[in-house]
């Protein structure tokens, strides 16, 4: 049953007002930051809305929006951080992940990496990793650098908090699933968590000093070189490697120091150089 206050509006906002407020946001809550947000009206309140206007709705993060609830936080406070929204001051949103003791299953597209420290390194430069705990019970610990295909970061993935740039098109929440779009329905990067267990890249295509790297759920695992060298794989597990995928200036290496590392289907070459 929807829900509609007094002049009859419902509690849906349109999706495109959603994307205004989250871009004016910086896809966190304008007072803290962390980028899982609840939409909130602000002036007139939701009771008193007749229209949702992108002007009077912002992102508060449950805990501060249970301040405004409590009386410990007021509206006016709330006002001054909407024209100065904290992700705007640190340049990014942020979240964590939770990812428990144990050693976190890292899917993406169709690799899936198991005690793989080094999953995709390109250059020396780890695209993504793991780390081990700093003591025994405490998380594995996730980094990551992921691109868009022209190469900007659309996120950086710090010791398990998510940060995702103000400067992206658009970033977007939805249940465990982070979006990031170029443009609207252009998706960058789709990112599932799956505590505590790991986390899945279910679509990626990014573009890092020269080498692509594409991850898609129907198309499986690929990347290619600068100088054109190429693998796509789908399915691939690597256990306990070293770098599951690593691009050096000598070559693209697959499986490095594996334990084992099972591919399905998988095509190998070296295309023609790009220009």
């Amino acid at each position: 049953m929807t829900f509609l206050n007094k002049h009859g509006l419902s509690r849906d906002i349109p999706a495109e007002v959603k994307r205004l407020v989250r871009q004016r946001s910086g896809f966190g809550c304008v007072v803290c930051g962390l980028a899982i947000y609840q939409y909130e009206h602000v002036d007139p309140p939701f009771a008193d809305a007749t229209k949702h206007l992108p002007d009077a709705i912002t992102l508060l993060c449950a805990g501060c929006h249970d301040r405004v609830t409590r009386g410990l936080l007021s509206k006016s406070a709330v006002k001054v951080s909407m024209m100065k929204p904290k992700a705007f001051e640190k340049g990014f949103s942020f979240g964590p992940f939770d990812l428990g003791s144990g050693h976190p299953t890292v899917i993406a597209g169709g690799l899936t990496a198991i005690r793989t420290r080094s999953i995709i390194r390109v250059y020396r430069d780890p695209v993504l990793s793991l780390a081990p705990p700093e003591e025994g019970t405490s998380p594995f610990l996730l980094g990551a650098l992921l691109r868009d295909d022209q190469g900007q970061v659309i996120m950086e993935i710090v010791d398990n908090e998510w940060r995702t740039p103000t400067t992206n098109w658009d970033t977007q929440i939805l249940g465990q699933t982070i979006a990031i779009r170029r443009s609207r329905g252009d998706i960058s990067l789709s990112l599932k968590a799956e505590p505590p267990n790991g986390i899945r890249i279910e679509r990626l295509q990014m573009l890092h000093r020269g080498t692509t790297i594409e991850c898609d759920p129907k198309n499986g695992f690929g990347v290619q070189t600068a100088t054109g060298q190429y693998f796509h794989a789908f399915p691939a597990t690597a256990v306990g490697c070293k770098a599951a995928i690593d691009v050096t200036s000598t070559g693209l290496t697959v499986g490095c120091q594996c334990e084992s590392m099972s591919i399905g289907y998988a095509t190998v070459g070296t295309a023609p150089r790009r220009r």
